[in-house]
């Protein structure tokens, strides 16, 4: 406008200087002739030519002249158009939209004060807006804009009205009032210098009824965007109400979907729940900071995030919903290698925008530079999902359909959002919050993408099991057939056992009862030589031949013992048995081998009766008082002594316990004393096979009781037998 100003002055200056050459231009162009030539005629302070009036030159001159003095005429009219002073708006409506009434000024050097642009030469280097294009959007701009708009009020309408700018992102805005101190605030400023606590900007103004002029001066580092509205005071608390509530039920909602994901993602561990978390609150607050909430609830006291926080949350939007579709689509077995290197790039790039803006914190020149960027990472994450969509578009996919919609919702939005910014589409409400509508849109279209991904990976898992439920039935009537078949053969197998275990049984009776006829001849030879041999030698031979005897005796009947203990199927006949009289009588008669050591027994007063079968408990405590024989020193004291336990559940027991003082057993081979055929010397001077210790475990065993060994290398053996009383459970 400057420019077209400019050049319609110079016009008129020189119109009159120019004009006789282009009448001369025209001249050049006729025939001379006597008739036509100038006569010079002084015609007040004009030199004129004097010339026939029906000469063509005549005729040439004055359509050339006044055509010339139409134009300047015309410039002239312009030029007053523009120099004119704007007729004021009347306002009279609940609200009125001002987009028509605002003129602007740019001023580059940000140096402009109220006086300066009320000057007539800034006045009329004001040009109004076109309201046909929406509201004012000036794209993005490094200049100082003011913005003047004369208001009336109209004949019965009230006198108190509230100037509102519903956008957040304006950094600083100077409102200039006829005599009222200018008000200071912004995007860049604390909260508490706005008029009204609102996250947008608000003025209230008294409005008269002569025509006012009304100043503002925004400067931006995002878009300048300059809706301004007009609002009597009822009808301003109205659609202040309204908009918190939109907002509150667009974050309630949001907040709900998010923490019902983060919930799943708690519970399940899938990383699709745990981004879309993720997405959803960094969306939420990257909205949050942009209507201005932000700042003015959650972070009043930090100015300087105030201004990056929209956009540090917004790009951390980028990386989430690219990585959410990597793990939707699974596009590192759906789509080319390069394709999902290209998606991690582009998340990699939003992680370092947001970074880029928290250091920018500060900085006004990189913070603008990154808010001009951001439109442009958003549209390259639009189209790298339109591509990996186009890619994945044939195979089946859980919460693929749902997906597709909701970034084709995000990209319209994100679209419609971009071009506004750049001035490209018109700004109104619906330009202003396409972004907001549109993710609003895809987090509900998201949240039944994972409803969807729930029920058909359900149905999946519903349908494995049928078939894994198949498989098993299939494979339980098989294992039923093999189980029975297995069972038969066993049976037949147990039963020839039996068999054949009764036949060695009675073929080991047998050969004991004939081997022991043989032994028994054998010691009787052996003891009528020793007492009719006159000679010493043969005495001590023939003593030699009955110890040996005996020992083969002994032997003997522990293994038929074995036999009878470890493969009997009758169970012990349990009764109550007198500790004392029983212990009397059993070491009334000591076997041989006992006579060179000293036993001695006592029975404690809380366990003078013992619950066992009397044989079985017999040859335990025998095999028992035996081993103490054999590995204690001769003449060396045994000691058997009766105890009582009572359990933690409450289980009463008995203990039958024999102390040696022998070499003792050292703990690594502790564990291994009670298996069959195990001795701890085989090479030892100790005879025996190893059979002892295990009929005690059995025999305790088939009590339902237990046994103890307590042993240091040296210090003796403790074995005590502990058996359950009568109305004790069977398995302690």
């Amino acid at each position: 406008m400057t420019f077209k100003l400019g050049f319609l002055r110079t016009l008129s200056d020189k119109s009159l200087n120019t004009l006789p050459l282009y009448c001369g231009v025209f001249r050049s162009f006729r025939r001379p002739s006597n008739s036509d030539r100038f006569r010079p005629i002084r015609t007040g302070g004009w030199s004129l030519r004097s010339l026939r009036l029906d000469s063509v030159a005549v005729r040439i001159r004055i359509t050339c002249w006044l055509t010339w003095w139409l134009g300047l005429l015309i410039a002239a009219g312009s030029f007053a158009a523009v120099g004119a002073t704007p007729p004021p708006t009347l306002v009279s409506k609940p609200s009125e939209n001002l987009a028509g009434a605002l003129w602007l000024l740019e001023d580059p050097s940000g140096k402009l004060t109220l006086d300066d642009v009320q000057s007539p030469t800034r006045q009329r280097q004001f040009v109004p807006w076109d309201a046909t294009r929406g509201d004012v959007n000036l794209s993005y701009s490094d200049s100082t804009w003011w913005f003047r708009v004369r208001l009336q009020r109209a004949p019965g309408a009230p006198d108190a009205w509230i100037l509102n700018i519903p956008d957040a992102y304006s950094k600083f805005i100077d409102f200039h009032a006829p005599g009222v101190p200018v008000v200071n605030t912004g995007h860049g400023r604390p909260p508490d210098q706005r008029p009204l606590l609102s996250p947008h900007f608000a003025f209230p103004v008294r409005l008269a009824d002569a025509p006012q002029d009304f100043y503002f001066r925004v400067a931006s580092h995002y878009a300048v965007s300059f809706p301004l509205t007009a609002w009597q005071v009822n009808a301003y608390s109205r659609y202040t109400l309204k908009e918190r509530l939109l907002q509150a039920l667009y974050h309630g909602a949001l907040f709900s979907m998010v923490a019902y994901a983060l919930f799943i993602w708690l519970s399940s561990r899938d990383a699709r729940f745990g981004l879309y978390a993720a997405y959803g609150s960094a969306l939420s607050l990257g909205i949050l900071s942009g209507n201005g909430w932000g700042g003015l609830l959650v972070w009043p006291e930090w100015r300087n995030f105030d201004e990056v926080s929209s956009g540090l949350f917004l790009s951390l939007t980028v990386p989430a919903l690219i990585l959410l579709a990597r793990s939707v689509l699974r596009t590192r077995d759906t789509v080319p290698v390069w394709l999902d290197r290209v998606a991690y790039g582009a998340a990699g790039l939003g992680a370092i925008h947001a970074l880029a803006m928290l250091a920018a914190v500060g900085n006004a020149p990189l913070t603008a530079l990154l808010f001009r960027s951001l439109p442009l990472l958003g549209l390259l994450a639009i189209a790298l999902l339109a591509l990996i969509s186009w890619r994945v578009r044939m195979i089946a996919l859980p919460g693929k359909r749902y997906f597709m919609l909701s970034w084709f919702a995000l990209g319209l939005g994100v679209v419609v959002g971009a071009l506004r910014l750049l001035g490209w589409v018109p700004t109104n409400t619906l330009t202003s919050y396409a972004i907001q509508i549109s993710t609003s849109v895809e987090m509900l279209l998201m949240s039944f993408m994972l409803a969807s991904i729930i029920r058909e990976e359900r149905q999946q898992r519903l349908l494995a099991q049928s078939r894994l439920i198949d498989v098993l039935r299939a494979e339980e009537s098989r294992l039923e057939r093999s189980v029975a078949e297995r069972t038969h053969a066993l049976s037949e197998a147990a039963e020839s056992e039996r068999r054949t275990l009764s036949e060695y049984l009675r073929f080991a009776a047998l050969v004991s009862h004939e081997f022991r006829n043989g032994l028994n001849v054998i010691s009787a030879q052996s003891d009528l030589l020793r007492k009719q041999a006159v000679d010493n030698a043969v005495r001590s031979r023939a003593q030699v031949i009955s110890q040996q005897v005996a020992r083969l005796a002994q032997i003997t009947d522990t293994w038929l013992k074995s036999d009878q203990i470890l493969n009997s199927p009758s169970p012990p006949q349990i009764e109550a048995i007198d500790c004392r009289d029983w212990l009397e009588k059993t070491l009334q008669n000591r076997p041989d081998g006992f006579n060179d050591h000293r036993i001695a027994w006592s029975v404690a007063d809380d366990a003078t009766t013992i619950w066992a079968d009397r044989t079985l408990l017999e040859v335990a405590l025998m095999n028992l008082v035996s081993n103490a024989c054999k590995y204690s020193p001769p003449h060396s004291l045994i000691e058997i002594q009766t105890c009582a336990m009572r359990t933690g559940a409450g289980i009463s027991m008995t203990g039958l316990r024999v102390t040696d003082r022998g070499e003792g057993i050292t703990p690594s081979l502790q564990a291994r004393v009670f298996e069959r055929y195990f001795r701890v010397r085989p090479e030892g001077r100790v005879s025996g096979i190893g059979l002892g210790l295990s009929f005690v475990r059995h025999i305790v065993e088939q009590h339902h009781g237990h046994i103890d060994l307590v042993s240091q290398p040296g210090d003796g053996s403790t074995f005590t037998i502990w058996l359950p009383d009568r109305n004790a459970p069977k398995h302690p």
